[in-house]
């Protein structure tokens, strides 16, 4: 009733209300009702609840210790726009407060998907969030909430997530039963002084956990950290962390350089050849074991995302702390020293892990050998002909317009038309797919999982381009070729930045891809064999 369901563009929509529970030990917030929710008048008992009940009750409570509700109460009925999602919850709002205030006995609540969170946060960004506990002041007190990604985005099309989002559903039960242990950041120094070159030093023992914060000073060129520049270092150890501004002072140069040298102590990174390319630029020298947490995260759970924010979230229960932008100095060093903090927490729990993963051990040893070789080949980087790199372009810009012009002429004959339609990346503009799905009548075969709206992305329009009219054929073989030339322009010609020793530095992930193929960025691997003379040997060389 305290729903301001006049102004929400869901109103007079069917609609399935909470399960009350003012008694409950756990709050369970989802999005939204599904059409199975509608039907039964009941939350969560679709696919979706099947997957919260089971991690629920393998945690030790059950449904009807529960208090189930959603952020909005009614089901859509059209596609809503973000701004009237927001609306919708903002609508909805003053009747879920109502709800959690007359819950009494738990200030804890499991929040799944981005529109719940938003519903009672600040925040929207799941992924962002996830995994972690989370205080926020809601209806009236501070509730700790436990974001979730919603089992439905596991369900539809992600499976490989629904290990890690029943892990974290149990994990919201033990925030709720007061026998979750939280992780705590170690001891931070990031103010210069004598204080933080005695941290450093104690930190610079056995084991130190290393991250690099850089700017860049073309944002265009996001793959090249040639371009980059080192704001701040971080080293972490148990107990401490130091977060130091770059370039340092000659004492603080000192103790890093024999640290980063030293065979005796081992360096903690996640994704090593970033890390220590950045470092070897500055120039240092780096020496003695290496473990990258990355690549250990790749051995014991493959199937998974191996950022740092989601490893921590994970492995940890850090709250989470990646979610820039970081607008001062001293808010990145702190970022920074979080990273560098959290990187060594999660390699003390990795290497436990690895003893108990099948050969985990080997293959990590293996991995590591792998990464740096990787990392030699990306120091020496690919010498390019600029000639090579003159000619395709101009090659590919003459048929990128030669295209673009047919096509215009097509419609003009065809439809009398001058409107202007952008057939590259951003071709799956509403007035391409109006021309494909209305005027031309064509049938939609693929739609979107997010939107539900059709696609008109490379697999439909090749099936258009093979099995549509004369007229459907030809505009999408040119729509084709127009985006081919395209994706070849921007990721081989304009794409490619040449250091000043006139070669690209490629970086190469060693895994990732299913057929277990390094990948690369930039993608030289899938480039077309005609335009492989880009790449040259150096002066006085030969390439066999």
């Amino acid at each position: 009733p305290l729903a301001r369901c006049d102004l929400c563009p869901l109103k007079r929509n069917d609609s399935c209300p909470p399960s009350y529970n003012n008694d409950a030990k756990l709050v369970i917030i989802g999005e939204g009702p599904g059409h199975y929710e509608i039907e039964k008048q009941q939350p969560f008992i679709g696919k979706s609840g099947n997957v919260v009940w089971r991690a629920v009750r393998k945690a030790g409570l059950s449904r009807d210790s529960c208090h189930v509700t959603n952020a909005t109460l009614c089901i859509p009925d059209h596609k809503l726009t973000p701004k009237e999602w927001k609306l919708a919850l903002e609508c909805c709002k003053p009747r879920l407060e109502a709800e959690l205030s007359s819950v009494k006995n738990t200030n804890t609540a499991l929040v799944l998907g981005g529109r719940a969170l938003q519903a009672v946060s600040d925040h929207g960004q799941i992924t962002n969030w996830a995994g972690a506990p989370l205080e926020r002041p809601f209806a009236g007190r501070v509730w700790k909430l436990l974001p979730c990604i919603h089992p439905a985005a596991a369900l539809h099309g992600k499976p490989e997530l629904l290990p890690i989002i029943s892990f974290w559903i149990r994990r919201a039960v033990r925030l709720a039963q007061g026998i979750l242990e939280l992780d705590t950041w170690q001891q931070s120094v990031v103010e210069p002084g004598k204080l933080q070159l005695a941290a450093l030093r104690r930190i610079c023992n056995e084991s130190v956990a290393i991250d690099v914060e850089t700017a860049k000073e073309d944002s265009a060129k996001k793959h090249n950290e040639l371009t980059d520049t080192l704001i701040c270092v971080a080293f972490a150890g148990e107990h401490e962390t130091v977060s130091i501004r770059y370039p340092f002072d000659e004492e603080t140069y000192l103790v890093v350089s024999d640290m980063l040298s030293d065979l005796n102590v081992e360096k903690i990174f996640h994704n090593a050849q970033f890390d220590i390319f950045i470092l070897e630029l500055a120039g240092f020298v780096i020496r003695g074991p290496i473990f990258d947490t990355m690549l250990a995260h790749n051995v014991v759970a493959p199937q998974l995302p191996h950022n740092l924010g989601f490893v921590a979230a994970t492995l940890t229960t850090f709250e989470r702390w990646k979610t820039p932008p970081h607008p001062t100095l001293a808010l990145l060093m702190r970022y920074n020293a979080k990273d560098a903090a959290a990187t060594w927490v999660i390699a003390q729990r990795l290497k436990k892990q690895l003893k108990t993963t099948y050969h985990g051990e080997s293959r990590f040893i293996v991995d590591t050998k792998l990464s740096t070789i990787a990392l030699k080949m990306k120091r020496r980087g690919m010498y390019v002909s600029r000639d090579a790199m003159k000619q395709h372009g101009a090659v590919l810009r003459k048929r990128k317009a030669q295209k673009l012009w047919e096509f215009r002429a097509e419609m003009a004959l065809e439809f009398g038309s001058r409107r202007t339609y952008k057939l590259g990346k951003n071709g799956q503009n509403p007035p391409l797919k109006e021309l494909f799905f209305d005027n031309l009548n064509c049938i939609p075969i693929r739609y979107s999982e997010e939107t539900k709206e059709p696609k008109l992305d490379a697999l439909t329009l090749e099936k258009y381009a093979a099995e549509g009219s004369e007229k459907v054929r030809r505009l999408a073989r040119l729509t084709l070729d127009y985006r081919k030339d395209s994706k070849l322009l921007s990721t081989y010609i304009e794409g490619l930045t040449i250091s000043p020793d006139g070669c690209v530095h490629v970086s190469f992930k060693i895994h990732g891809p299913i057929t277990g193929r390094w990948s690369s960025t930039p993608n030289i691997q899938n480039q077309p064999p005609i335009m492989r003379n880009i790449w040259a040997p150096r002066p006085g060389r030969i390439l066999v």
